[in-house]
C-alpha cells in the first residue's frame, strides 16, 4: 500500500516538473493537487501509526483478558478460595471484556476513515491524471 503512495507521488511530481517545463497553465491546480495529494498521505500514515497502537492495545487487552480468565479458572477450582475474590475478578475481567470491546470498534472505525482516504487519494490521482 505505501509503495503505490509514493509510485503514484513521483509520478504526480514528474508530471508537475513536466507540465512547468512544458509551460503548461494548470501548474497552480497540479501544485494544488500535489499538495493534497501529500496532505492525505501524512494523514493516513498518522492513522496508520495510531492503528498500530491501537492494534497493540488489543493484544495487550486480549493477553490481559486470557490471563485473567485463567487466573479465574484456577480460582474456582480452588473451593476454599472466598467468593468475594472470585466476584471480584469476575468485575475485573468484565472490564477488561469491555475495554477490549470498545478498542476494537474503534480500530475498526480508523480501518473505515483510512478506506475512505485512500478511496479520496485514488479519485484525485485519477483527476491529476485524466488532466495530463
Amino acid at each position: 500500500m505505501m509503495h503505490k503512495d509514493v509510485s503514484k507521488l513521483w509520478k504526480l511530481k514528474l508530471n508537475y516538473k513536466f507540465a512547468g517545463e512544458a509551460g503548461n497553465e494548470n501548474i497552480g491546480k497540479l501544485r494544488e493537487e500535489l499538495s493534497n495529494v501529500k496532505l492525505e498521505m501524512s494523514a493516513q500514515n498518522e492513522m496508520i501509526k495510531e492503528n498500530l497502537i491501537k492494534k497493540n492495545a488489543i493484544k495487550e487487552l486480549e493477553f490481559t483478558l486470557t490471563y485473567l480468565e485463567t487466573e479465574l479458572v484456577m480460582v474456582k477450582d480452588y473451593s476454599k478460595i472466598n467468593k468475594e475474590t472470585i466476584s471480584n475478578l469476575e468485575e475485573k475481567l468484565s472490564i477488561v471484556r469491555l475495554q477490549l470491546k470498545e478498542a476494537k470498534n474503534s480500530y475498526e472505525k480508523r480501518t473505515n476513515v483510512i478506506k475512505e482516504l485512500e478511496a479520496k487519494f485514488k479519485e484525485a490521482t485519477g483527476n491529476l491524471l485524466e488532466r495530463k
